[in-house]
């Protein structure tokens, strides 16, 4: 049963005096992220000094945010059993859940991915809260809450699911051994707000509609009670009187990725930026960056050149305006120029120095500006890169179980309202405008069993991973379906699907060109015999015209003589007597009818 507002005033101060320690370290890590430094005191008031503030911090943070939010991530939803239908399912709730998260992300200044991951890396802390608009809007229609549900069904166009991040200095947390147990929110918020949100429960608020008013909102697995405290005094106001909620969970995503080993609490969280905070490095850097860079420009107007002499009446004139620059000395009197003066390299030094810190504690460089020398050789790279993406791996984890709990508590939302959940395939992998649908008695809350990976966006990483799976697969025998899961591939079967579908389309294109090429092979042969023939009937043909012109000159061969006898029996090296004896028809006379001279071959000849 629920306590009195009192009870939970007094928790709500407990908690908040708690993260004390927590807090000023918050503001620490906003502060170098933001650039914001305070110059020191004993160099205030010194006219010569100009601030200068180290970006390393920030660029650090940028850097990692960067590399692991750039990409869609992966979401893998354990299947609980291993047959196709159920792999199926598993793969269509994922790409249902892609498209909850993108129609989330609509609606936002920032995507939910980048506020995770920063938030990792800045804070080592995650707080946000997933509202279901279509429960929302019923429970602000009822005659109670008498609230306006114009802007709530105006945000219901972008997706049914609100993912609200808040700063974690704003969140405080009560962590049992077990799991978070109480969750509070406390901010300074426009009493205007307050009351667009709780419409008629917020009613005493009102009269401080034009001011600005201390909100909380205090949660546990019970209870929920919401009051605000306007600045202009009055007391507290309650909005919501602590009383028992419907819901069978927290809608709260509160990880931390603090360790249980300190002894002190302060220094659980330990964010990218912890060892530069405690060490102080950045502000010892900002004041090293100041020193030298105000004494640069304060000497820049230093004399260039000294003269000295006798004559006191002239100095030296110099001709900027030509481009030899030649200075006329007066009779009588030396000039001597003067180096500009030189900066001071021990500070340099131990500027550099101090960055070389800040940077072995964050993220390298390599990660920020890819400055690598030229031949550099692709492993040195691709170790330096896989080094620099190691430090970002407890951030990285911490944003991936952020996640999985923000698509886990959508199912339990479906589940409770029991309306089901509707989405789309968002790219051609999952096939645009296919609609896939979360039933809520599909959903078991104590068998929901989500991963996210985070994919840093960096090409020798794919690279690596896409070489491994094919070594594995050629090498191994690696099941295809464990390596296309292994380089990040969300639905290996629909993969492995399409694959057969593309060596199917390969296959009957290759009979179509073979089909063709025999085709094409067939009408050559065919042209090639019938110009055989055309050329076998032109030579019959000639031989036909040579006969009949022998005929005509009264030469006509014996019957069944086809030409000059051949053989041993005609040669006369082998004693044999000559063609022309055996075949006088054969010869030049006996063709042309007349002799070598002209004249013609008598009869019997």
């Amino acid at each position: 049963m629920a306590k009195d507002l009192d009870y939970y005033k007094k928790l709500a101060e407990r908690m908040i005096a708690d993260d004390s320690d927590r807090d000023k370290a918050f503001d620490a890590y906003d502060n170098m992220y933001h650039c914001d430094w305070e110059l020191h005191k004993d160099l205030k008031g010194i006219e010569w000094i100009r601030k200068v503030t180290s970006t390393d911090p920030h660029d650090a943070v940028a850097a990692g945010g960067r590399v692991l939010s750039s990409l869609e991530p992966q979401v893998k939803l354990q299947a609980l059993a291993n047959n196709t239908p159920t792999k199926k399912l598993a793969n269509e709730w994922e790409t249902n859940l892609k498209w909850q998260l993108k129609s989330a992300n609509r609606r936002r200044q920032a995507g939910v991915v980048q506020d995770f991951v920063r938030s990792a890396l800045l804070y080592d802390e995650i707080a946000a809260q997933v509202i279901d608009l279509d429960y929302q809007i019923e429970q602000m229609e009822d005659e109670l809450f008498k609230g306006d549900t114009a802007r709530l069904r105006n945000a219901r166009r972008y997706g049914r699911f609100l993912v609200q991040t808040y700063h974690p200095k704003s969140v405080h947390v009560y962590y049992s051994g077990l799991m978070p147990e109480v969750v509070l929110l406390c901010q300074r918020r426009p009493c205007r707000s307050v009351i667009s949100e709780w419409g008629n429960f917020a009613k005493d608020l009102e009269e401080h509609e034009e001011d600005y008013c201390n909100y909380y909102d205090l949660m546990d697995y019970k209870t929920h009670a919401v009051w605000v405290e306007p600045e202009e005094g009055g007391g507290e106001i309650e909005i919501i009187k602590p009383s028992e909620h419907k819901l069978p969970f927290m809608n709260w995503v509160t990880m931390v990725g603090a360790t249980s080993l300190e002894a002190d609490p302060k220094h659980a969280r330990q964010p990218i930026l912890y060892a530069v905070y405690m060490s102080g490095g950045w502000e010892t850097q900002n004041v090293v960056k100041t020193l030298y860079t105000s004494e640069v420009i304060a000497h820049a107007s230093a004399p260039r050149g000294k003269e000295e002499g006798t004559n006191i009446m002239e100095t030296t004139m110099i001709d900027y305006g030509d481009p030899t620059r030649i200075a006329k000395v007066p009779q009588g009197n030396v000039y001597t120029p003067l180096p500009p003066p030189p900066i001071d390299q021990a500070l340099v030094e131990i500027d550099r120095i101090l960055a070389m810190g800040i940077d072995k504690s964050t993220v390298s460089r390599i990660l920020m500006n890819a400055d690598i020398p030229s031949g550099t050789a692709f492993e040195t790279i691709n170790l330096a890169t896989q080094t620099a993406v190691g430090s970002l791996k407890p951030a990285k984890q911490l944003a991936e179980k952020g996640l999985a709990e923000m698509f886990t508590q959508m199912l339990l939302w479906v589940q409770f309202t029991k309306k089901p959940l509707l989405g789309y395939g968002a790219d051609r992998r999952n096939g645009f405008g296919s609609q896939y649908v979360i039933e809520p008695e599909m959903i078991d809350p104590e068998a929901i069993y989500i991963d996210v990976e985070l994919t840093p966006d960096i090409p020798t990483y794919k690279q690596q991973r896409v070489n491994t799976a094919m070594m594995a697969v050629q090498a191994l025998n690696y099941p295809r379906e464990y390596a296309l899961e292994d380089i990040g591939v969300s639905d290996p079967q629909a993969a492995e699907k399409q694959r057969y579908l593309e060596m199917l389309a390969d296959a009957n294109l290759q009979l179509v060109i073979q089909g063709m090429q025999a085709q094409q092979q067939l009408m050559i042969a065919q042209q090639q015999q019938a110009m055989a023939m055309e050329q076998q009937a032109a030579m019959m043909e000639e031989q036909q015209a040579q006969q009949m012109q022998q005929g005509a000159a009264g030469a006509p061969p014996e019957s069944g003589a086809m030409g000059p006898p051949g053989g041993q029996g005609f040669n006369p090296a082998a004693g044999g007597q000559p063609p022309a004896a055996a075949f006088p028809g054969g010869t030049f006379e006996g063709m042309t009818g007349t002799t070598r001279g002209g004249q013609p071959v008598e009869e019997g000849f």
